[in-house]
């Protein structure tokens, strides 16, 4: 059988190159261009071909990119330029498509290929193609959700997307990767914060063991949250309980007003708020009367999971004593009256609160007596 084979097949390169010097069909040069094993003989095939169509399913179909690259530079017809923009088959890859989209003007073709293509790098191709488009900011934030997106063509699409309207929306729906490109292009420091709330507020999605079971993303977005305004509603709206009691630690700091900083101190549920909350407290008055004090909405607060049933099925705190001790603590730690001292000394009904008391007073003796 192999008598009979064609002078290109022959796997002497000057007898094929010979053979296909005389073939002027152009059929037979495109079975030549797709399926001789010898590259110069591919190549010859190639540049012998003329008709548009042929060149388009060299370009298509070949089985080799160097053949496919080579007919798509002598390809200038629009309808076979789109076609293999379009229907280039995976194994002559991505450069092909993108070759022929530098070749298309057809505008409307462009932007078609831009929206809709499934290769990202073909998309940029046409989008960069694109001329006085009106919405060229559109097509931009289309191709950077595309999830595909090799790093070099994410900063290459983010750097061309300048609407902040359309980098907010990006911001707030796509993947951690996409979103962390769209809000580092973002100018408007506004709408950035609104980012940063929205993601805050998030049901967490993944609670992995590299985070300590805490939703990262939202946390990290709370860290940049510096609006006032956005924290409180955070604070109060967040899906997770452990962004909600750090959104309240941070709007502390935000509070100067004593009074103000007091509720916080003695009415919220969370151990970490109140301590938080006293720390800031530089008031002595207001600190005597924390470590006074006997109570807080805490300890009554039912829903809370620290409440149990004991062995007799009596409602009861399990650990609230410890986080009002804790927080009287924190206050006393805090007072440099020594009248006011002497007087949480006499009155705190809690002894642990008294002798922390006695202590932070001879403390403050001995540092007078150094100083002297």
């Amino acid at each position: 059988m192999s008598l009979f084979k064609p002078a290109w097949q022959s796997e002497n390169k000057e007898k094929a190159l010979k053979a296909v010097e005389k073939v002027k069909k152009q059929t037979k040069l495109v079975e030549i261009a797709k399926n001789s094993k010898l590259k110069e003989v591919r190549i010859l095939a190639c540049e012998k071909l003329t008709g548009q169509p042929e060149l388009a399913e060299v370009a298509k179909y070949g089985s080799s990119f160097d053949v496919g690259l080579a007919a798509v530079e002598k390809l200038t017809g629009q309808i076979e330029l789109i076609d293999v923009a379009q229907n280039t088959s995976q194994i002559m890859g991505d450069k092909i498509r993108v070759k022929a989209v530098k070749k298309i003007n057809d505008q409307r073709i462009l932007t078609d290929i831009a929206m809709n293509h499934e290769e990202s790098s073909v998309r940029i191709a046409a989008a960069e193609n694109l001329i006085n488009c009106e919405f060229i900011q559109e097509v931009y934030a289309g191709i950077a959700k595309f999830k595909s997106l090799s790093e070099c063509e994410r900063r290459i699409v983010f750097s061309k997307i300048t609407d902040q309207n359309l980098l907010f929306d990006i911001a707030r729906t796509t993947n951690i990767a996409i979103r962390e490109y769209a809000l580092l292009s973002m100018t408007d420091k506004t709408l950035k914060q609104e980012v940063y709330a929205f993601l805050a507020k998030q049901c967490p999605i993944e609670k992995s063991k590299y985070n300590n079971g805490e939703d990262y993303e939202g946390s990290t977005a709370l860290i940049y949250l510096t609006d006032k305004s956005l924290i409180a509603d955070v604070a109060e709206n967040a899906c997770d309980e452990s962004i909600r009691i750090k959104a309240l630690i941070k709007l502390v700091d935000f509070i100067d007003n004593q009074n103000e900083l007091a509720d916080f101190a003695l009415n919220n549920e969370s151990k970490e708020v109140c301590i938080a909350a006293t720390r800031k407290i530089t008031n002595q008055k207001i600190l005597a009367d924390i470590a006074k004090s006997t109570g807080t909405k805490y300890l009554v607060t039912k829903s809370n999971p620290e409440w149990h049933n004991d062995a007799q099925g009596v409602e009861c705190a399990r650990t609230i004593t410890t986080v009002i001790e804790d927080l009287r603590i924190a206050a006393v730690k805090k007072i440099n009256d020594k009248d006011l001292l002497s007087d949480v000394m006499k009155n705190a009904k809690d002894e642990n609160i008294r002798q922390t008391a006695k202590k932070r007073n001879e403390n403050l003796f001995k540092q007078e007596f150094f100083k002297a």
